[in-house]
């Protein structure tokens, strides 16, 4: 792996936020091609790297992005479970699905329903009716939680922010020379001035 910032310590604060529009800001010579596999590499080094500053400087709302993630998987994983339970039972010709479908794939749909708080009716018109009313809503539940994560990915001007929090802390420094673990400190500390 070519030479690039992985430690809080080591990574300027600067290029922490830059590589969220390219990752070669985590090399240290950003001139450098990449192949797919660096890439892949310094994706994971930046997760590492975000997950170690928003666990330092607010673990509640670590908590809150972990939390608002995991709904969202849910969330897509159940929007993906009703298309596959549509697309099983409008296959049906049969106005009964138990009359289509044998004994035991019929426990496995209700099943999957029951994973997913989804009631099973027996009357496919029926069914697809509930599966396309609870496919609306839980779309809206997914786009409402989406809308949190792109709230968040708002552009922030890392040195606009960090002129000012040094302003605030009495320094003189270059901002691009300020270090993530340095960064996360004085973020702390402006909070604490508040």
């Amino acid at each position: 792996m070519k030479a690039h910032f992985d430690k809080p310590e080591n990574c300027p604060a600067y290029n922490f936020y830059k590589a969220e529009e390219d990752i070669r800001y985590l090399l240290k010579d950003q001139k450098e091609n990449l192949n797919e596999y660096e890439i892949y590499e310094l994706n994971k080094v930046l997760i590492d790297l975000k997950e170690w500053f928003s666990a330092e400087y607010n673990e509640r709302a670590y908590k809150q992005s972990l939390s608002d993630l995991k709904n969202k998987m849910f969330l897509e994983l159940k929007i993906i479970a009703i298309n596959y339970i549509l697309e099983t039972i409008n296959s049906v010709n049969t106005e009964k699905i138990s009359l289509f479908l044998n004994e035991e794939n019929v426990e496995k749909l209700k099943e999957n329903c029951k994973k997913y708080n989804i009631a099973f009716i027996d009357l496919k018109r029926d069914m697809i009716n509930n599966l396309d009313r609870v496919k609306k809503g839980v779309t809206n539940d997914y786009n409402r939680v989406l809308g949190k994560f792109e709230n968040e990915n708002i552009k922030f001007n890392y040195v606009k922010t960090a002129i000012n929090v040094l302003r605030k802390l009495n320094l003189q420094r270059d901002p691009l020379q300020i270090s993530l673990l340095e960064w996360c400190e004085m973020l702390k500390l402006v909070d604490e001035l508040n």
